[in-house]
């Protein structure tokens, strides 16, 4: 197939976007830059809006001509920005150009790509472009473009005058979005160009230095796809146009994460039809992920784990409001979540006109302020009163305020939702662990019961075998409660042999810390149970396994290890190994993670309502955690751990207590960081001091 390149002049370089432009309502595409700047485009004639990354639009208007001249834009397909700080923006448009932009929009070059052959160019679906830089470095080493209306994926030059056509192949059918590796070396599965198939609801996977040699995998969803992205540990991340998701798939092709769901709330989407993720850089942004929200007209951004930090409008306006004219609110806001005790709810602002800057948000229980803040954390002081989130919307002009119903909290019997499971070698000498299973409505006690046939014989989460329970049917059932009752879940049952020799081979795979949910030190202990005839193995914090350690099999399965500390402490850190022996296959990966938080809790109030020595009062501590989160309060006496009492509790809580016996608190969370201690204020049973 011959290829007619066209170099675009540079002519109608540093034109803005005007009154008259007719940007479409909702975005079609999205990149963000290195400092979190996102350039959003639109599927109708116009130009690019800037939001930076606290959500707001100050100081970024937003840039470029509708046309097809050198230098304008037609419908925007997608949008690819190099790192660093002068990151420059590509642009693959509805005219079949990849054209080259700064930061504020002046034009640099571009190309014309070749005509259609499969239909008409529709930058809500088809065509995509990723910008591709070498590890650590800024300058791009290449433009990897899925035609807009051809059955084509290409290589582009970025160094080129001409972006020139590096390397071409051709696709089942009709490409949509393409992502990239950022390394173009180490193992093939964290390599892969990927590129959307929305028809065939499909990913196809081409090695980056071989276009030409055509797809050398292709997975099959249950769903249409949109955006990808593809990051340095082989995590692909895939948008669900069908169910309005983000689903996460690790390097060999598991699904391990799913976020969002169809809705207009925040952290709700409505045809995620593109979104960008930022790199493991070590800030505070490092793994968000930037979504170009179609269907509700704004753009999302979110942690890994689909907390919503903001919502900012994006649907082609650009301007501010109109002088002297302060926020007005023309949907309230809402409290989204569960209400029970326990749980964490989020605030979301509702909608405005007249362009807010920022959004200042406060928790009020019964009329107090009992927090600030986008979340606030059920507690059982909010049962049975009404709990409201109130928002002040500013602008240049003055601030609005705004509240959302009342909401009140009850608590529910726990349900189990994913039953009890025996894990460990179910052989006489060996000891079982039992794992509590999956529960809903926020237990707060979990009691274990180990059964021989349907008989007790042992609490605790451990139990090792006996002669005893050679034949016999062992279950463990765990009865988890809280203050609305208890409801009991059973494992299946194992029937443990009569020898005495462990057999090698079974359950193989890698725990952190005993299966830990967080931990505050990245010095960690790793369980590996090794395959039969495992001689070594290969420990890594890195998917691809570029550097990882070598070790001989311990006979206790137990190995040191240190966590990767970089990056934001929100995000999961995980361990990968593999196995090293005869018949073993090499690049089988099992993996654990464990949330490392080095952050202590903070005391914000502690109260206690009467100083009589003799009397039972109420004492209420309000805490936070921005980590693990508070798993447990600390009273005592005196400013020391060594007599202190402890009560499993998290974020805000009231108990019972003898006023002489809590006169210091301090709260521990997750990880057991450990808050300072917090003094606590006495107050008459009328109220006053």
């Amino acid at each position: 197939m011959s290829r007619r390149l066209l170099t675009l002049s540079l002519a109608a370089a540093g034109l803005l976007l005007t009154a008259a432009s007719a940007m479409a309502v909702g975005p079609s595409a999205i990149g963000t830059g290195s400092d979190g700047t996102s350039y959003v485009g639109y599927a109708a004639t116009g130009g690019i809006q800037r939001i930076a990354v606290d959500g707001t639009t100050t100081g970024l208007p937003a840039w470029g001509t509708p046309g097809s001249g050198a230098g304008q834009l037609g419908g925007i397909v997608a949008i690819g920005v190099a790192p660093g700080t002068d990151g420059h923006v590509f642009v693959l448009d509805t005219n079949r150009r990849v054209q080259e932009f700064t930061k504020g929009g002046t034009f640099v070059k571009g190309t014309q790509l070749s005509a259609c052959t499969n239909g008409t160019p529709d930058a809500t679906k088809y065509g995509g472009l990723d910008v591709r830089v070498d590890g650590a470095s800024t300058t791009p080493v290449a433009l990897y473009v899925a035609h807009p209306c051809a059955n084509q994926v290409l290589k582009l030059d970025p160094a080129s005058a001409t972006l020139a056509v590096a390397e071409t192949t051709t696709t089942t059918s009709r490409p949509g979005r393409i992502t990239s590796p950022r390394y173009l070396t180490g193992p093939a599965n964290t390599r892969a160009v990927y590129v959307g198939l929305p028809d065939a609801k499909a990913v196809a996977s081409f090695a980056p230095t071989n276009l030409a040699a055509g797809p050398d995998a292709t997975r099959t969803y249950g769903y249409t796809p949109s955006d990808l992205f593809v990051d340095e540990f082989g995590v692909l991340t895939v948008g669900d146009v069908t169910d309005s998701k983000i689903h996460l798939y690790d390097s060999a092709g598991g699904e391990f994460r799913v976020l969002g769901s169809t809705g207009t709330a925040a952290g709700q989407l409505n045809t995620p039809q593109a979104f960008d993720i930022a790199g493991q850089d070590g800030t505070e942004k490092a793994g968000n992920l930037f979504i170009a929200d179609s269907g509700n007209e704004r753009v999302q951004r979110w942690n890994p784990y689909g907390y919503t930090f903001w919502t900012a409008t994006a649907n082609g306006t650009t301007g501010g409001p109109p002088a002297g004219q302060t926020p007005a609110n023309t949907a309230a806001p809402t409290i989204v979540g569960d209400r029970n005790p326990g749980a964490v709810v989020t605030c979301t602002p509702g909608t405005w006109t007249n362009s807010p800057t920022r959004y200042d948000k406060r928790w009020l229980r019964n009329g107090t302020v009992v927090g600030t803040g986008d979340v606030y954390g059920i507690s059982g002081a909010d049962v049975g009163s009404q709990l409201v989130c109130e928002v002040t919307a500013v602008n240049a002009s003055g601030s609005t305020v705004a509240s959302s119903a009342p909401a009140s909290s009850t608590w529910n019997t726990p349900v189990n939702t994913g039953v009890p499971q025996i894990q460990g070698t179910a052989q006489i000498g060996q000891t079982l662990t039992c794992t509590r299973g999956d529960w809903a409505w926020f237990p707060t006690t979990y009691a274990y019961s180990w059964r021989r046939d349907g008989s007790q014989v042992a609490t605790g989460d451990t139990y090792p075998l006996v002669a005893a329970d050679a034949g016999r049917s062992i279950t463990c059932a765990v009865t988890a409660s809280n203050p609305a009752g208890g409801a009991t879940a059973q494992s299946t049952a194992v029937t443990p042999s009569g020898t005495t020799t462990p057999p090698t081979g079974t359950r193989t795979g890698v725990t952190i810390n005993n299966g830990a949910e967080a931990t505050n030190t990245t010095a960690v202990s790793l369980r590996i149970r090794k395959p039969s005839g495992a001689t070594a193995v290969l420990i890594s914090n890195d998917g691809s396994f570029d550097a990882p350690t070598q070790v001989p099999v311990a006979a206790n399965d137990t190995y040191a290890w240190t966590l990767d500390a970089r990056g934001s402490q929100r995000r999961a850190r995980v361990v990968y190994v593999r196995f090293v022996g005869p018949g073993i296959d090499a690049d089988q990966t099992y993996s654990d993670d464990i949330l490392l938080d080095t952050t202590a809790p903070t005391v914000t109030a502690a109260t206690v309502n009467s100083r009589a020595a003799t009397k039972v009062a109420t004492a209420r501590v309000a805490a936070k955690d921005t980590g693990s989160g508070v798993q447990r309060i600390q009273y005592s006496a005196k400013k020391s751990a060594k007599k202190a009492k402890v009560l499993k509790l998290r974020n805000s809580r009231s108990f019972r207590v003898e006023p002489s016996a809590a006169k210091w608190v301090r709260a521990i969370d997750l990880a057991g960081n450990a808050s300072k201690w917090k003094r606590v204020t006495y107050k008459a049973h009328n109220g006053k001091r």
